[in-house]
Order: structure tokens, then sequence, then C-alpha cells
């Protein structure tokens, strides 16, 4: 009866390992993972993607102002992050989304690390679909990151030509 039960408690044992090993390298995938995402989105030098990525991040934060009204003060400071300009001049809470954002003639360098791009794009609403462009001035630094070079780059975006 003894050996029954060390039996058990080492079949008990190895069935414990065994998982801690698999939740190993789940962690290690989930790693591998993270690592790939923030690469992939910190090494985009398409400057009409970056400044895309920005336009509608501005545009959801614009929604989220209008559909939850109580974070007013929080959303507005992120806001203007973007852009000291009212971008959109249109009811925010007709525009059901924003699309077909690309750039319209070429980057325009005006230093080594100020570029200006213009955007065109569309806004769905219910019953039409209205083409706006604006402008994103991209201002790149190179920065040290981990020992590491690298470029960051801050889109404002802008009404004026």
């Amino acid at each position: 009866m003894k050996n029954a039960y060390y039996i058990i408690i080492m079949i008990l044992l190895l069935s414990c390992a065994n998982d801690a090993k698999s939740n190993d390298a789940y962690l290690m995938d989930t790693e591998k993972i993270d690592a790939f995402e923030y690469t992939k989105y910190n090494t985009l030098t398409d400057y009409e993607s970056i400044a895309s990525l920005k336009l509608e991040e501005y545009f959801d934060l614009l929604k989220l102002e209008k559909e939850h009204p109580s974070f007013k003060d929080d959303i507005l400071l992120q806001i203007n992050e973007y852009s000291n300009d009212s971008l959109l001049n249109y009811d925010i809470s007709k525009i059901k989304s924003i699309q077909n954002i690309r750039q319209v003639g070429n980057t325009e360098q005006f230093s080594d690390s100020i570029k200006k791009i213009q955007l065109r794009f569309n806004l769905i609403m219910e019953n039409k679909v209205i083409q706006d462009s604006i402008i994103a001035v991209i201002n790149s630094k190179s920065i040290l990151l981990d020992g590491k070079k690298t470029t960051s780059n801050k889109i404002t975006l802008s009404r004026k030509h």
C-alpha cells in the first residue's frame, strides 16, 4: 500500500513538471510575439503609414470624446498632442469612419529632421462620403534606446498648407 502512495505521488510530481515546462514554452512564445510587435511598429520608416496611424488615432480620440463626455478633459489633452488645430470641420457624431487614407504628392523635406506630407482621406457618413485632406509634419530625431540608435518620429497634424 505504501508503494502505491509513492507511485501516485511520483506521477503527480512528473505531471506537474511537464505542465511547468509547457507554461515556460508558452511564456517564451508570448515574449517573442511581444518583441515582434514592438519591432514591427518601431521600425516603420514609411511616413505615409506612420501619419495614417496618427490620423486614425486622432479620429478615434474625437469619437471617444463625443461618446464619453465624462473623460473630456483627459481626452482633450491627448488630442492636443496630435494637433492644436480643429482638423475635422464636421459633426464627429455623424462620421462613421475614416477610410482610404493616402499620401498626395511627394514628401517635402525641410531639413534633415523635418518632413511634410499631405494626406487625403474619406470621411464615411450615413448617406454620403466626404473627401478631405490634412498636412502631417514629421519631426524625426535619433535617440539611444537600450544602447541602440533608433529614430523617434513625432507627428503633428495640421490644416495649414
